[in-house]
């Protein structure tokens, strides 16, 4: 079954392996605090994946696979309808994935988070192509590309873990390895799925004083510092 289709609706291919997703985003969710959370979704039947946030708004999206996002608002995937840096929480399931990860999708991911908010992202193994991966004909990027990228919007990985389905016994010590060593990419590669969580960086600009410049007069034109310190020079000398 292909995701969400202009006036149709589609569920996830593989049960098993949805209950994880969802049972992993839960937990990070679980201790994000903010204002407002968004879920972008490419299933329509979707269990809600921020149930567990803590948060006083929470807003879900279905994304087409043209981009179209619906929901309590329309707008695009690249261009969604939520003004600048108000989101403290962003899950994205899968969909970052119809269009290869491409970085308009990362651009406006950037845009919509404010500075420490964080990103939840859920992805299928490229390594791993499983039925439910082959069945949604999306585009699979890896979590080590996907932090590449990252690091070009100011994104900084916090998490990445692999993600199986329930009731398997390489699953259950895949999850324990990667919560002990929470900042080895390459443990995203040995799931069928994965999880990233990502924090926006806060970078303050620095104010720097007009005195520690020696510009202590502006007089409504620019002055600048070697002939400031002429001046105070000047000054002392006739005292």
């Amino acid at each position: 079954m292909r995701p969400q289709v202009d006036g149709q609706t589609s569920t996830f291919p593989d049960p098993a392996l949805l209950t994880a997703e969802v049972r992993e985003i839960h937990s990070v969710a679980a201790n994000v605090f903010g204002y407002h959370a968004l879920e972008l979704n490419a299933w329509e039947e979707t269990p809600p994946l921020l149930a567990t946030a803590q948060t006083i708004s929470r807003h879900r999206l279905t994304v087409a696979p043209s981009g179209t996002a619906r929901g309590p608002w329309l707008g695009h995937l690249f261009d969604l309808p939520v003004i600048n840096e108000g989101l403290a929480l962003v899950v994205m399931h899968h969909v970052h994935e119809l269009h290869g990860s491409s970085y308009d999708v990362l651009s406006e991911l950037h845009r919509v988070l404010q500075p420490e908010g964080i990103a939840v992202i859920v992805g299928f193994n490229p390594w791993r192509r499983g039925d439910a991966a082959r069945a949604c004909g999306l585009n699979p990027v890896g979590p080590r590309k996907l932090v590449e990228r990252f690091k070009a919007f100011d994104l900084k990985t916090l998490l990445v873990r692999p993600i199986g389905p329930d009731g398997g016994r390489t699953t259950r010590y895949l999850t324990k390895l990667s919560r002990r060593w929470t900042g080895m990419t390459w443990l995203g590669h040995m799931g069928h799925s994965y999880l990233l969580v990502a924090r926006k960086s806060s970078r303050p600009a620095r104010i720097v004083h007009l005195r520690r410049l020696g510009l202590t007069r502006l007089n409504g034109r620019q002055v600048s510092p070697t002939s400031t310190f002429a001046e105070r020079r000047s000054s002392s000398d006739r005292s």
